[in-house]
């Protein structure tokens, strides 16, 4: 996959698909959640920090838990593994949502 300049992407850069106010959008969203959840596609592809950041970039002090759910399990030295990231092992949503009820996620 490359950018529309052409550079070579890597898991991991943030693509330019959205403008900064979407962006900034997003993480105003993720900032009122108490779990930010993927798949292990995704976490595969991409190998998302899932945090909430300012308009800044920089980390906001409240972070969301992180959850990658998938038979999958999450890559060899991904960052959400590095993060304390919930794995779960499912890929029945409401199985997943109920696993996550139980450890505290409310929204």
């Amino acid at each position: 996959m490359t950018s529309p300049s052409h550079d070579v992407w890597t898991p991991g850069d943030v693509l330019p698909t959205a403008g900064h106010p979407a962006r900034h959008d997003v993480h105003d969203l993720r900032a009122d959640a108490d779990t930010i959840l993927v798949g292990t596609g995704t976490a595969w592809t991409d190998d998302p920090r899932l945090t909430v950041r300012d308009r800044r970039g920089q980390d906001r002090p409240r972070q969301p838990r992180r959850a990658v759910m998938g038979l999958r399990g999450l890559r060899p030295g991904s960052v959400l593994d590095d993060t304390g990231g919930v794995a779960l092992d499912t890929r029945d949503p409401r199985e997943a949502l109920k696993r996550l009820w139980d450890l505290g996620s409310r929204h």
